[in-house]
């Protein structure tokens, strides 16, 4: 078997070596780097498949020479599951959507989640490393605090109630804020497929914003290379690089997650069954986050099967 060699490392390190090669890490950037990690997304589900495995290690850069324009790659297929055999819990603690805990199969807009997880880390530049040393955002792998809740799989509690620190996401991006609200949205009713993520307002916006210090920071420290020195813990204080991770130490939300102006995402209704991505027509409605206009994908009403077209079973033509 040959494949073709991807020199440019994965999105551990991508800002990193992005920010020594003298790229700007501004708002245009990263636009065209979700743009297609989500397009790759599409792509699979147009052919009847699921990753399950979407993280920053499972996205590669091509080329080593392209970081002012990179070309990431999905790779790691090894829990990728065809739309008529989702069954299971597999996966990443972390990445993973509350359903998969909850009913242990995967839906199509379970990898708009992870890959969701996936921008809220970067843009706060918190990035999880090979070697743990940088936790996730949702890292909890105990069950619920103190265990109450008598959740005992790994991660189910966090992947289901623990809460973004959305006050880190960068005041400066509100559209990308509001598509990373609906991206991680708990109700995977509620949360978009890839394709219809692609036609957010953000992706045909013109802003530009810098990334801020704290993240940039993050990510040329121990948010990419585990170099620094500090890095924030989710529980605020400082955090030492190889450390034990410390046990989550929350209650359980009481509203929405919140943007950086104390703001929900916005969280419009999915409808139950979505047709084909090439028939999605051109309607969006307004949406908003941390005062900055945004717009989100949507799909036509109707009434729709019990199963929506997100369900497990289902052929490439429903992939979206």
């Amino acid at each position: 078997m040959v494949m073709e060699a991807y020199t440019g490392g994965d999105l551990t390190t991508l800002g990193r070596r992005a920010a020594s090669s003298g790229v700007s890490l501004s708002e245009r950037w990263w636009r065209g780097l979700f743009k297609q990690c989500l397009e790759g997304l599409a792509h699979l589900h147009s052919r009847g498949f699921i990753h399950c495995d979407v993280k920053e290690s499972n996205v590669v850069v091509a080329s080593s020479s392209s970081y002012a324009a990179p070309r990431p790659v999905l790779v790691d297929m090894g829990l990728c599951v065809p739309f008529d055999d989702t069954a299971g819990e597999g996966g990443t603690i972390g990445y993973m959507p509350p359903e998969v805990f909850t009913e242990r199969r995967w839906y199509p807009n379970g990898d708009t989640f992870s890959l969701g997880i996936v921008i809220f880390q970067m843009a706060i530049g918190q990035v999880p490393d090979a070697t743990r040393k940088v936790p996730g955002v949702l890292y909890g792998t105990t069950g619920c605090p103190l265990g109450r809740c008598g959740e005992l799989r790994p991660g189910a509690w966090a992947a289901a109630h623990q809460p973004l620190p959305w006050d880190r996401f960068p005041r400066s991006w509100p559209e990308l804020c509001a598509l990373a609200g609906l991206m991680t949205e708990r109700d995977r009713a509620r949360r978009p497929r890839p394709a219809q993520a692609l036609r957010h307002a953000w992706f045909a916006s013109d802003s530009d914003a810098a990334l801020p210090a704290a993240s940039l920071q993050g990510l040329l420290g121990a948010g990419a290379s585990g170099s620094a020195e500090e890095a924030p813990s989710p529980a605020g204080g400082p955090w030492k690089p190889g450390a034990v991770l410390p046990e989550p130490r929350m209650a359980p939300p009481r509203g929405p997650p919140k943007c950086s102006d104390g703001r929900p995402p916005a969280r419009p209704t999915w409808p139950r069954r979505l047709p084909p991505p090439v028939s999605v027509p051109p309607g969006l409605h307004a949406t908003a986050c941390a005062g900055g206009a945004a717009r989100a994908a949507g799909a036509p009403r109707g009434a729709g099967a019990p199963r929506g077209a997100d369900a497990p079973r289902g052929d490439a033509r429903g992939g979206g």
